[in-house]
């Protein structure tokens, strides 16, 4: 059995470099980099490595998730580790895959330990587990040039590395040209041509937006136009799974005092719902007006979506 350690910083780094790209916010993953957790584990499981569970270690400011971020966090046998972020660098990210490591290693919960990344860093914690009986192998991906940026150290301490080419790590990025909002999570200048268009296209500032809440900028029409991207989003995300998380949704009723019939939607589906929203307006949605806006337009969008199926 074994769990696979993925540092995010490093795959989205030699990602964006297999792609032509500079930096992690011009890279928009499919399905919120899912997939790739996916394809990872059917790497291992083809190498007749059973897996446990696998492991997701990212930043975020006061370890507070993005929406990609959760995403992650909610997908089966994942865990999400969040460092920080400050000044814009990781904080603690490393010693989260260090101490996990180690973790494994001594209570013997796995055979293997399958690493993702390319920081020398991890030497001593390699050196240990392989010490304790565990098979450690290292994965890297190339960038367009066949570099892998793995540690010479960290290599050689390894018992199995593999090196997966620019065009398998091409394969989970989103085509440029039928880019999507939320799904996958869309990159900062895809997003701002998204919020500048449901806000009738007022031109907002940089400093504006790092200075004036959402509520003061986005008014009833915006909220609801923002659930209507959001239901398409999930709808995308969710894929041939919708029909059924559509019924689920439909069939969620409460009856109010008066004895109204009211729709709602369910606690794990409207979180999602949220999520995607507070990308697309680029901030928390910290009032309950905002929220209602919001879930009445994704009724509206459900409501067209219900007919445009019926006929």
């Amino acid at each position: 059995m074994a769990a696979v350690l993925v540092d995010a910083g490093y795959v989205w780094k030699q990602i964006a470099k297999a792609t032509g790209r500079e930096h992690r916010r011009e890279v928009d993953l499919i399905g919120y980099g899912v997939p790739l957790v996916d394809a990872l584990v059917e790497e291992a499981e083809g190498d007749d490595i059973a897996v446990l569970r696998t492991y997701w270690y990212d930043a975020a400011t006061d370890r507070n998730p993005n929406v990609q971020q959760r995403a992650i966090g909610r997908t089966a046998r994942v865990k999400l580790r969040l460092g920080t972020m400050s000044f814009g660098k990781q904080k603690g990210v490393d010693r989260l895959i260090q101490k996990d490591i180690l973790a494994l290693a001594n209570h013997k919960a796995v055979s293997d330990i399958i690493l993702l990344t390319g920081d020398q860093d991890m030497e001593e914690e390699l050196d240990a587990a392989g010490q304790h009986g565990v098979l450690m192998h290292v994965w890297g991906i190339a960038d367009r040039e066949q570099r892998d940026n793995i540690s010479g150290r960290l290599l050689r301490i390894a018992d199995e590395w593999k090196v997966f080419p620019a065009h398998w790590a091409e394969t989970f990025v989103q085509v440029e040209g039928n880019e999507t909002y939320g799904v996958p999570l869309a990159s900062d200048a895809a997003l701002a041509a998204l919020r500048e268009r449901l806000l009738g296209a007022q031109s907002i500032a940089p400093h504006l937006q790092q200075t004036t809440t959402a509520d003061s900028i986005w008014g009833s029409d915006q909220y609801q136009a923002a659930g209507k991207e959001a239901y398409d989003s999930l709808k995308e995300q969710h894929g041939q799974e919708w029909s059924t998380i559509r019924d689920e949704i439909a069939d969620c009723t409460w009856v109010s005092p008066s004895g109204e019939t009211h729709h709602s939607i369910p606690g794990k589906y409207d979180t999602e719902l949220m999520d995607v929203v507070e990308a697309i307006v680029g901030s928390r949605l910290t009032s309950n007006h905002a929220r209602v806006e919001v879930r009445s337009g994704f009724w509206h969008r459900f409501e067209e979506d219900s007919h445009l199926g019926d006929q």
